[in-house]
């Protein structure tokens, strides 16, 4: 198979790509919750609304590891939560997966 990664560089592309109906379905969302301009959260909604991309599968990829944003993203649709380190110094520091369903 051949993939091909597509990054937006805040939420309000990332929004502009969800309710752009251009066929495509992603096999794999991976979303911050820090963005600018709109929060992750936000985005996860705007994905989960979409007819055309609410099967596709959401990982939340963020520094935060606040129970709180675990908790509120599981409602709204995201299969795992994953807690990266904050800096490249930490980036031998294991790294927490959480379940969203």
């Amino acid at each position: 198979m051949n993939y091909e990664p597509t990054r937006y560089v805040d939420s309000e592309q990332a929004s502009q790509a969800v309710t752009t109906d251009d066929g495509l379905v992603p096999d794999l969302i991976l979303l911050d919750l820090n963005l600018p301009r709109l929060e992750g959260f936000d985005v996860l909604r705007s994905v989960r609304s979409s007819p055309r991309m609410a099967g596709a599968p959401v990982g939340i990829l963020t520094s935060s590891d606040a129970a709180k944003d675990r908790h509120r993203v599981a409602p709204i649709g995201a299969e795992r939560y994953i807690h990266k380190p904050p800096t490249l110094e930490d980036k031998s520091k294991p790294v927490n997966v959480h379940r969203g369903k």
